[in-house]
């Protein structure tokens, strides 16, 4: 069974691989200094031809070489972190899906996953591998004189500082943000307006913000190094022109000391730069490393109540529970009509029956599984919903009606019929191949509604939860819609429903009634919840 951190701990090998062809690209760098060297101490005093001609062989077999591991590098990374992408982002869907975790967590895991795979395929991950391998060139420094050396260890030290000095940032996806909702303002002409372009003002305000003051540390960072990077050569220069004065070194010394000096800084400058990334790749490796659960074995339906076992829901944002502590159970074949007034917790009590909201406290089961998690599994859920809000996706009518999957189109058309809605999405422009938009903003309030009841029958669900079906649809569609309630409840289907409309409450089995987010049996007037 694969898991997050096995997977990770597969990607080690191409890792230590292009840490292997990394030390082998530094080491072929060294060969222009040890050019430079051999040219002035050998060629140019005897004026050997045959042997210059012999060293411009090897440095371009030793420039051809490296390009050539370069590149072999760049695509083990590149298919390292497309890979993970891939396999490792499946893996976190799909134990997400089968495990009773919030719907954020994903979202989460993928942008951790994000972090991890940019880096490898971007530059990050190549410039790290080669500031690990720049204590080659303080060795050669130390190599050709100990003046060298220690103004390589000493600009090394320097350069390390202001890495480590320098404030941890990571990418963020904050840029965006007041581009994604001018277009979605765009989209509903009535928030394109003044008033609401203030809303997009302060968005990319702050985004301004945050971008000029992600650039400028990144700015001051850079300015460091290039400031101690000229500095260290002209401390070099100096150092090189003394040695030769006092005939310690020669010309060739000094400028192959001039070369390790500029690959010194450069690996370590370019490393700096890169921080960002490798900040965001390292808190994506934490994270992802933390999942090292197997995906679980889907759950099985079996035969029992839809029912919620002292649920309790509360908000993000919020304080006060929309839901408390509320139980209730429908049997097979039974119908129960949910009433109260207005943001008495009518529409919670509904989307937890459907596992559309995750408690805080208690469970929501049918056939004593987990509701969430056969939600998320089955191809064909348990259970169709019907919130008060459509809740599309931008594609086709079919593609929403059939969540999506690579089913045939006469199991969409015969959800339409039962829900008595064929004639509305039929008479539409495309039919079923009708573009819903986001949100369904493509579609009127009435043509929503049918997709969503249409969608809540698909499949043919062992449990039916309906949240004001009445509310954009005609009488005609109503009525052919109790008669498939009634017929459902023969099969065995449990329903659930908040309806005002007679022809639907006359369905009911069972009636309870809501207030302040708590469960009252209208009949005993017992509360069940406290």
């Amino acid at each position: 069974m694969r898991t997050s951190r096995r997977m990770l701990g597969q990607a080690r090998a191409p890792m230590a691989a292009c840490l292997f062809l990394s030390g082998l690209i530094t080491l072929l760098m060294l060969a222009t200094p040890y050019v430079i060297v051999v040219l002035f101490q050998t060629v140019l005093p005897q004026g050997n031809l045959e042997v210059l001609a012999v060293l411009g062989l090897l440095a371009a077999g030793a420039c051809v070489t490296r390009v050539v591991l370069e590149t072999s590098q760049n695509v083990i990374l590149l298919r390292t972190g497309l890979w993970l992408r891939h396999v490792l982002g499946e893996q976190i869907v799909a134990t997400s899906l089968q495990s009773e975790i919030s719907v954020a967590a994903p979202y989460a895991d993928q942008v951790a996953l994000e972090g991890l795979s940019n880096a490898l395929i971007g530059s990050a991950v190549s410039t790290a591998l080669r500031a690990l391998w720049s204590i080659a060139f303080v060795a050669a420094l130390y190599a050709i004189d100990t003046v060298f050396g220690l103004i390589g260890t000493g600009v090394a030290l320097a350069l390390v500082l202001v890495v480590v000095r320098a404030p941890r940032t990571v990418p963020t996806r904050d840029g965006t943000m007041a581009q994604d909702w001018l277009q979605q303002a765009a989209q509903s002409p009535i928030w394109f307006n003044r008033q609401s372009a203030s809303v997009w003002e302060r968005l990319n305000r702050d985004t301004i913000a945050a971008t000029l003051k992600a650039a400028t540390t990144r700015t001051n960072l850079n300015s460091q190094c290039a400031a101690l990077a000229a500095v260290s050569h002209l401390v070099l220069l100096c150092a090189g022109a003394h040695l030769m004065i006092a005939n310690a070194i020669d010309a060739g010394h000094v400028l192959a000391a001039s070369f390790l000096l500029f690959y010194l800084t450069t690996a370590l400058s370019d490393f700096a730069d890169a921080l960002p990334e490798l900040h965001a790749a390292s808190a994506g490796y934490q994270h992802v490393f933390a999942k090292v659960s197997d995906i679980p074995a889907a759950a099985k339906l079996g035969s029992g109540p839809l029912e919620l076992i002292n649920v309790t829901v509360v908000y993000p944002g919020r304080t006060v529970a929309a839901l408390s502590n509320a139980s209730v159970a429908i049997e097979p074949g039974r119908c129960l009509v949910v009433t109260g007034e207005r943001g008495s917790g009518k529409s919670t009590l509904l989307a937890a029956l459907a596992g559309a909201v995750e408690p805080v406290t208690g469970a929501a089961l049918i056939g004593g599984q987990p509701l969430g998690i056969l939600q998320r599994t089955s191809s064909c859920p348990p259970v169709g919903y019907m919130p008060a809000a459509a809740g599309l996706i931008d594609g086709t009518v079919d593609q929403n009606v059939s969540r999506f999957s690579a089913l045939a189109r006469m199991p969409v058309a015969a959800a339409a019929l039962r829900a008595g809605v064929h004639d509305i999405l039929a008479a539409l422009p495309a039919g079923y191949e009708t573009r819903v938009g986001l949100n369904g903003c493509l579609l009127s309030k009435q043509e929503q509604a049918a997709v969503s009841l249409a969608r809540a029958l698909h499949s043919e669900p062992v449990a039916l939860i309906l949240d004001q079906p009445e509310k954009d649809l005609e009488d005609v569609c109503i009525a052919r819609l109790s008669e498939t309630l009634r017929g459902m409840k023969r099969d065995g289907v449990a329903v659930v429903l908040s309806t005002t409309h007679p022809g639907l409450a006359m369905l009911a089995d069972h009636t309870i009634v809501m207030s302040n987010g708590q469960i009252r049996d209208a009949d005993s007037a017992h509360w069940q919840a406290a």
